[in-house]
């Protein structure tokens, strides 16, 4: 009896451990990976950003001189509208150092990156204009209560496989044990 409940201790804190582990990872964004957007109408000279109702949107100067949105969730840009304040920095410096170790598409000329702080989420989305004029988009959302559903998930499966396992290495020894003092 002693022995179970030593596996289920056991269990239940290396399931909390890994549960801890695999929701700061999550919600830092190791898992996002970089996206590419549809194709701009025609060739960009540079990169903005525009914020309407608090959604990052990504705005491209044209080569004609014209201005392209792809408003979000759409397919298709819409070329019209006026430039938003702010431009597109250098990607080295300006990249968020989590969105570099997502590997990021080679040759990215310019970056843009927008922070949301809400109630329960914070929303990081990051835009990145490459050589060929193709734009990519980098985004994470970090949500305390998504957080606490994957901190379960995660414990719950994790403590099963842990206490699997542990009963098994129990078996094993009590299993040898027993075959010791013969």
């Amino acid at each position: 009896m002693a022995l179970l409940l030593t596996c289920l201790f056991l269990s239940v804190l290396a399931g909390g451990i890994t549960a801890i582990f695999i929701t700061r990872v999550d919600s830092a964004g190791y898992f996002v990976r970089w996206q590419r957007l549809p194709d701009p109408p025609a060739a960009v000279t540079s990169l903005n950003l525009s914020v309407p109702n608090e959604v990052a949107v990504p705005v491209v100067r044209l080569a004609s001189g014209d201005y392209a949105t792809l408003p979000f969730g759409e397919d298709a840009w819409m070329i019209g509208g006026s430039l938003p304040a702010g431009n597109a920095a250098a990607c080295p410096r300006s990249l968020p150092a989590l969105a570099w170790t997502t590997r990021p598409p080679a040759g990215l000329t310019g970056c843009i990156h927008y922070l949301a702080r809400g109630a329960d989420c914070h929303i990081h989305s990051v835009f990145a204009l490459d050589g060929d004029g193709r734009v990519w988009q980098w985004s994470n959302t970090d949500c305390s209560l998504g957080a606490l559903g994957v901190a379960f998930i995660t414990f719950v499966a994790s403590g099963l496989v842990y206490l699997l396992l542990f009963l098994f290495l129990a078996l094993v020894w009590l299993r040898r044990r027993e075959r010791a003092g013969r």
